[in-house]
């Protein structure tokens, strides 16, 4: 009886191949007994035949597709006695007589242990040339489709992560916010808001230079850029609901980027009011990720606001003067000099 031990050593899977050759059947490898063939051992995984019934004169053979297999083989004949057959780097220490040795740094040699050193006995063939490539098989039937998936809808845009969760505690799944240049999308398992990475790419070349209009535009004197910070203010160049001073006959663009923002211009600064909504020569009120125009017409109020729809703290005081207004009684030039 024999059983044969294989141990893969090395860092990647190995085919491990085990076989008998008949004693009365020799040099055919048609007739050989194969116990596994071609069989893959993972890396630091260990295989171990069962036990193989073999007749004096039979021949295992073990091979396999890489030098980092160890192999160790075991027989039991009738009589008493036992052979070990080893393949390691190292001489095996404290051996028997009739131990096998294959060093594994030099595997083409076979010794045996007479009791007293390992003699070498005999030579294993080399290992020969890789075979071609078998023909491919056909190709398999398309699996089934895969559960629909839930999207993500971008609802807005924040400058920091801090303005996000001020406005949005929780949220829902599907849910998405662009703050900066990363998305931010509610993850429903940790119930919380996580960053997907970078979702804007890198600003593009600068286009070419349209055909001059023949038609004259009004003239925009300051482009105002609003945000916002939370719900507690508009940030308009840098500064927290400022007082802003317009002229009038002049034009006014407001470049809003405050999602959940709307942006209105009106008569009253107490929150906002539909009935009190001011549109003389507003173009576009009430927009929070657009542009806004404002050209101040000459029977323009002295005093508007803008004021956000949703939020009251987010109002700020727009002073008119120029041409049509009075200071102390007296007219006053575009400038607003009496």
């Amino acid at each position: 009886m024999a059983a044969v031990i294989a141990v893969n050593k090395g860092a990647i899977p190995a085919l491990v191949t085990i076989a008998v050759e008949p004693f009365d059947t020799p040099g055919s490898f048609f007739s050989w007994s194969h116990i596994v063939k071609d069989l893959e051992i993972d890396v630091g995984q260990s295989f171990e035949t069962f036990r193989v019934a073999l007749t004096v004169g039979d021949k295992i053979y073990i091979s396999a597709d890489t030098a980092d297999i160890n192999f160790n083989v075991t027989a039991a004949y009738e009589q008493a006695g036992r052979t070990n057959v080893l393949y390691q780097p190292n001489q095996p220490g404290f051996p028997s007589v009739g131990d096998i040795w294959i060093d594994s740094d030099d595997d083409e040699l076979i010794k045996v242990f007479n009791g007293s050193a390992f003699n070498t006995i005999a030579t294993a063939a080399p290992i020969g040339p890789t075979g071609p490539s078998g023909i491919s098989g056909s190709i398999g039937p398309t699996g089934a489709v895969g559960p629909e998936g839930s999207g993500v809808s971008v609802l807005g845009a924040y400058d920091t992560e801090e303005a996000l969760l001020l406005d949005n505690d929780i949220g829902n799944t599907g849910d998405a916010y662009i703050v900066g240049q990363d998305i931010y999308f509610w993850s429903n398992l940790n119930q919380e808001w996580t960053n997907g990475g970078q979702f804007l790419g890198a600003t593009g070349p600068t286009g070419a230079t349209g055909a001059t209009s023949t038609v004259a535009g009004p003239t925009v004197v300051q482009n105002f850029q609003v945000t916002n910070n939370g719900s507690s203010a508009y940030v308009i160049d840098g500064s927290e609901n400022p007082t802003l001073t317009l002229v009038r006959g002049k034009t006014y663009f407001f470049t809003v980027n405050a999602s959940g923002h709307p942006f209105w211009i009106q008569t009253t600064g107490s929150g906002y009011s539909s009935a009190n909504v001011y549109n003389t020569g507003v173009t576009d009120n009430g927009e929070d990720m657009d542009g806004i125009q404002f050209t101040i017409d000459a029977g323009a109020p002295s005093t508007l606001y803008y004021q956000c729809q949703n939020h009251l703290a987010m109002v700020g005081t727009i002073n008119i003067i120029g041409e049509g207004s009075t200071t102390n009684g007296d007219a006053t030039d575009g400038s607003g000099t009496p």
